[in-house]
């Protein structure tokens, strides 16, 4: 594909000039608009950070580290902030220095999945370089859910970064600080889990590594703030997600399978909560298919780890499909957690790119980008669906459109969409460079 366009951007130079003026325009009001001016303009936004972080207030005026909260972040978390809390006095310089901080791990994640994802000898010309580095900056900085987390200042971008860094680290064959990396993002929060789970089939020395550090990290966390984020913290983590009454499950904003599921279970009726409450018997029921269909997904991931020769296609192409899995299985994913996608997308990418891939399947990636990452103003897209209609039909009128868009689960829809994408290309020798074709 990019032969294709670096022929038209040499026939038709001066409409593909404006076009990608156009496209820089457009992605530098979005930068300054949604990524600087809404941060500064809503300050204080930092409601689930200032729940996470309370435990480690009380814990430095004295007090233990105690938390009441049903989703506490973990351990490394707790280590990331704990240099903040100096500006803690002073609100916002401590806002913004987390801002900063958004962005600082932002920034390193873009060039890691560029310099990973697209080494520096996969470029023929210069031209070639220059159209992937700006196709990929316009597809990360018009990434809504990117957006979202970075204005509420929130830990999905350092869990990117240290999944994407993980990736990096294991082409480079240096798995202590493979393991490191997928240790520090599950003690931040649980999703990472899968990439352990996935390189106990793949490379066990990184699952190793993995259980090594979570060891060493949560021993440190025991030592320096106590038991509660500590030894007791591991029961805690492993225990939330699992369940019938997993917290939030059914409310409107989680958008992952199990969601869609209990949603499914309640008719699609909401409280004013912003919950889809059911019937014992029908959580049951929901709970069992939810369980059903996960199971599946982690016997068909450890099938395709279990491949363990594989080229840099097949590679990229399994850790993307550990990528969205990770979204999918959550017990609670929200819109904002689509930024652990990034890297997914960006593999997509290389892919279209560099594989001839058929129609169907540009068109699949695009519109699960489209579903995702929205790429125009979310509420422009969530205006032109029939939410109005969707909404007095099942009663859920309080609703208002970006709340529609998530509660009937769109973003799912685009995340399947990005799943079929990866495991398409996984299964079609065509597409991809194997072993046996090196």
């Amino acid at each position: 594909m990019l032969f294709w366009i670096e022929k038209t951007a040499k026939e038709h130079k001066v409409l593909l000039s404006m076009a990608f003026l156009c496209l820089f325009i457009y992605t530098m009001l979005r930068f300054l608009s949604g990524g600087i001016y809404y941060p500064l303009k809503h300050m204080p936004n930092m409601a689930q950070v200032e729940e996470e972080i309370s435990p480690l207030v009380r814990f430095l005026s004295g007090g233990q580290f105690v938390f009441d909260n049903t989703r506490q972040y973990g351990p490394f978390f707790i280590f990331l902030i704990t240099p903040f809390m100096i500006l803690y006095r002073y609100p916002a310089i401590f806002e913004i220095a987390l801002l900063l901080f958004e962005y600082f791990f932002a920034s390193l994640s873009f060039y890691i999945c560029y310099k990973s994802i697209f080494p520096i000898e996969a470029f023929n010309t210069k031209s070639e370089k220059r159209i992937v580095f700006w196709s990929l900056l316009f597809l990360w900085v018009n990434f809504v859910p990117l957006i979202c987390i970075i204005a509420a200042k929130n830990v999905e971008v350092w869990e990117l970064f240290l999944i994407c860094f993980g990736f990096l680290m294991y082409k480079e064959r240096k798995f202590s600080w493979a393991g490191f990396s997928f240790a520090a993002a599950t003690l931040i929060k649980l999703l990472p889990a899968l990439f352990i789970f996935y390189y106990f089939f793949k490379k066990r020395k990184i699952f190793l590594y993995s259980v090594l550090w979570i060891i060493i990290i949560i021993a440190a966390a025991h030592f320096v703030y106590g038991p509660n984020i500590g030894l007791l913290y591991l029961p805690f983590l492993f225990s939330r997600p699992f369940g019938s009454q997993t917290f939030a499950a059914a409310h409107c904003e989680n958008t992952a399978i199990k969601g869609l599921i209990y949603k499914v279970a309640a008719g699609f009726k909401s409280n004013t909560a912003y919950l889809f409450p059911s019937s014992p018997e029908a959580e049951r029921v929901a709970f069992l298919a939810t369980t059903i269909i996960q199971i599946g997904m982690l016997i068909y991931l450890a099938s395709t780890a279990l491949r363990k020769k594989c080229s840099a296609d097949e590679t990229l192409v399994q850790f993307s499909i550990v990528s969205v899995f990770m979204i999918l299985l959550a017990p609670v994913a929200t819109f904002e957690y689509n930024t652990l996608l990034l890297f997914a997308y960006s593999a997509g990418m290389y892919f279209i790119f560099y594989r001839n891939l058929p129609k169907y399947l540009l068109a699949l990636y695009g519109l699960s980008y489209l579903l995702v990452g929205v790429f125009f103003p979310l509420s422009l897209v969530t205006r032109l669906l029939p939410f109005k209609v969707i909404n007095i039909y099942f009663g859920n009128t309080f609703f208002t459109m970006e709340e529609s868009y998530k509660a009937y689960c769109m973003p799912l829809l685009g995340v399947v969409f990005l799943a079929i994408f990866f495991i398409i290309i996984w299964h079609n020798s065509k597409i991809l460079k194997t072993m046996s074709h090196e």
